[in-house]
């Protein structure tokens, strides 16, 4: 419970201290560091984040159950922050999100211990933000994590219960984490998600992504717009008539 209260502390503080959320090819490549080291059948890539602050941060969002019902290795990533879905490609089980959000931390100065962490899951289905699940994804309130090193290879750690393991030994840790864990929304919509790194009160480094499930439909133009687009349409019509004229 300590660590979950220097995360608290750290989560208040942080509005004083405005960092950038930051959304791109992770390293260039899309590759965390060492490599993805939860279960296997999970490769590497796809990940957006950065390296600032002596830790490396990543996120991305996969497609957790296919028409089958099973795991796939679909990403769907635009290379920059964003990430989409569509249910007509899933077979999703009760209580369950077709997709799942992953993480990743490398602390490439120190261990996990020397830093405090911010996982935010925003939960308004809408492209606004209005809601949100705030949580450190390595405390005791949390849904567990892999633990590692850069020597640790793909798929080659154990699973470690929430408030267990020894921080002080590891600089990797990553999870894999259904909406469906967390109590967030299971269908549509868009939505965001920020996993932040603090030294103390500082917040030394961030990334975020978006993941779309099912793309909204175009916005409709209003009726002034359809009768806008109609009495241009009759102007060119006019002008037509008059050089044939």
């Amino acid at each position: 419970m300590v660590r979950f209260g220097k995360f608290l502390a750290a989560f208040a503080v942080s509005a004083l201290t405005p960092l950038a959320a930051f959304a791109a090819l992770v390293n260039g490549t899309g590759n965390v560091t060492p490599n993805v080291i939860f279960g296997t059948g999970n490769v590497n890539g796809s990940f957006t984040g950065a390296t600032a602050g002596n830790v490396e941060l990543a996120l991305r969002a996969k497609l957790r159950y296919d028409l089958a019902g099973q795991p796939a290795n679909t990403f769907n990533y635009n290379g920059v922050d964003t990430y989409t879905f569509a249910s007509a490609n899933s077979t999703t089980p009760i209580n369950r999100s077709l997709f799942n959000f992953e993480w990743s931390i490398n602390t490439v100065a120190g261990t996990l211990s020397s830093l405090t962490y911010l996982l935010t899951v925003d939960t308004d289905p809408t492209v606004n933000n209005n809601g949100a699940i705030n949580y450190d994804p390595l405390g005791a309130l949390s849904t567990g994590y892999y633990l590692g090193t850069n020597a640790s290879g793909n798929g080659g750690t154990p699973f470690s219960s929430p408030g267990t393991g020894n921080l002080a030994m590891f600089n990797v840790a990553q999870n894999s984490v259904n909406m469906g864990f967390i109590g967030a929304p299971l269908g549509s919509g868009k939505f965001t998600f920020t996993l932040s790194a603090f030294n103390g009160a500082t917040r030394v480094n961030s990334a975020s992504m978006h993941v779309i499930v099912d793309a909204p439909a175009p916005v409709p133009l209003p009726a002034g717009g359809l009768l806008l687009i109609g009495a241009l349409g009759g102007l060119a019509a006019l002008r037509r008539r008059a050089k044939t004229a």
